[in-house]
């Protein structure tokens, strides 16, 4: 893009505006490492989150098996109300592993492309501005 960095007329207006820049790029650079830093651990928790749920559904359907033979009485009981904590914990781990399907990794990936993006582009921008300075 074409700035009109031409208004600059002092160096001390090519300063001002690069020192605004650079507090841009360095918030910029701030959220690409954090969005770095959770793709690198994304990856972990997607695979524990799906083992973890793939546990408590098999869990499940053993004590359901076992439920379904018992004759009424305190050990039932037990069984079934450990049934219904598994089942909500199986509700809780189905909502994590949304938080972590394929599409919310792309989301993150984007993210990143997106500030890539931003950081070339006040490189460009500040090398302008450089130049621009030096004729001064």
């Amino acid at each position: 893009m074409n700035y009109s960095i031409n208004q600059l007329t002092t160096v001390a207006d090519c300063d001002a505006v690069l020192a605004q820049v650079q507090k841009q790029k360095d918030d910029l650079t701030y959220a690409k490492t954090t969005r770095e830093r959770q793709l690198a651990i994304y990856g972990e928790r997607t695979v524990a989150t799906d083992d973890s749920l793939l546990a408590v559904i098999s869990e499940i359907s053993a004590l359901q098996a076992v439920v379904a033979g018992l004759p009424e009485g305190s050990v039932k009981e037990d069984m079934e109300r450990k049934i219904r904590r598994l089942e909500y914990r199986e509700s809780l781990l189905s909502d994590r592993s949304e938080d972590y399907d394929i599409a919310a990794l792309l989301d993150r990936e984007l993210d990143v492309a997106l500030i890539d993006a931003e950081l070339a582009e006040i490189d460009t921008f500040m090398a302008d501005v450089e130049t621009h300075k030096a004729t001064l």
